[in-house]
């Protein structure tokens, strides 16, 4: 459900109010599966809230990372709170079946929606009373998996004729009619979302890659970026982002990505690939500059590029 928060700035208020003095940053990290997106996001990304698209995404951080000793010694965490939409229930709720027996899927886009305003309001509470950020960091995994079924949903709610977020769609099954509706959706949502980094949190969004099967050498080129169902979606997300990054595996001795989970390397090695300026972007340092960062953790470069974790 949508709703705006109604803040009333008195003068008390406004004198004690905090001013987030350092930078924050929206992160788009993406690339196959099996490749530590949400593992290196979660080292990077502490004091965090996660908006996870089913149960078990942070599985490796939690139940591998978190026990090694360096992890343990550098004070990593779990986040503090995790919401999980998925497709049939919200945190891990029963799932509820119609008169045939079939699943009732949940209410995704409102219920999204509402995370969102949530999250936004409690930061914006936060910072008026002047307090510190709740949540210093904002995870979403996995965007792909969410606008997929945004697109599905959408197209169901179109074909019956029912009312979406801030436009009448009429009973129309007309493909370009629901992307559209989907873009417009999304640049409300991110609109919104963004503006956390102006009250203290970074927002990291994960994807899948448009080419989830690379067994090509790091250096080579490699068209794709973030899996979202169109362009135009694609485009929001890419306008929002101060940094955009692959995240890859490769094996330390040849340097090649053989395709496949991590088991399948005799020595991995985490790489950010950065192939072309074209598919990367970069707000605070140079691209050469990343790549001789490429095998740092992403909180390295995060902070080489001028933003606080």
């Amino acid at each position: 459900m949508s709703y705006e928060p109604e803040m009333t700035m008195t003068a008390a208020t406004a004198t004690n109010a905090m001013v987030p003095p350092k930078r924050k940053g929206t992160f788009l990290i993406y690339g196959p599966p099996g490749r530590w997106k949400s593992t290196e996001t979660h080292m990077a990304a502490q004091d965090s809230i996660v908006i996870a698209s089913e149960d078990g995404l942070d599985q490796f951080y939690m139940n591998w990372s978190l026990k090694q000793p360096a992890v343990i010694a550098a004070g990593k965490k779990p986040p503090i709170k995790t919401i999980i939409i998925d497709k049939y229930s919200v945190n891990k709720a029963p799932v509820k079946f119609d008169r045939n027996g079939e699943p009732v899927p949940t209410a995704l886009k409102e219920t999204f929606e509402s995370a969102v305003i949530d999250i936004t309001r409690a930061l914006s509470a936060d910072l008026e009373a002047g307090r510190p950020p709740r949540w210093r960091n904002i995870i979403v995994d996995e965007c792909s998996i969410f606008w997929d079924r945004f697109l599905i949903e959408t197209i169901r709610e179109m074909m019956t004729g029912r009312t979406m977020t801030g436009e009448n769609c009429a009973k129309n099954a007309h493909g370009p009619a629901h992307h559209g509706a989907v873009q417009t959706w999304t640049r409300e949502v991110i609109d919104r979302f963004r503006t956390v980094n102006s009250m203290g949190a970074n927002l990291f969004l994960l994807f899948h890659d448009q080419e989830p099967t690379s067994a090509t050498a790091i250096s080579a080129a490699k068209l794709g970026g973030p899996m979202l169902p169109n362009q135009r979606c694609s485009k929001i997300f890419a306008a929002a982002a101060h940094l955009s990054l692959l995240s890859m595996l490769e094996d330390s001795a040849s340097g090649l990505d053989i395709g496949g989970g991590a088991e399948k390397f005799k020595d991995p090695r985490h790489v950010w690939q950065v192939p072309t300026e074209q598919l990367t972007k970069v707000r605070g340092i140079t691209v050469t500059r990343l790549h001789e960062l490429r095998y740092e953790p992403l909180e390295v470069i995060i902070k080489e590029c001028g933003y606080t974790l």
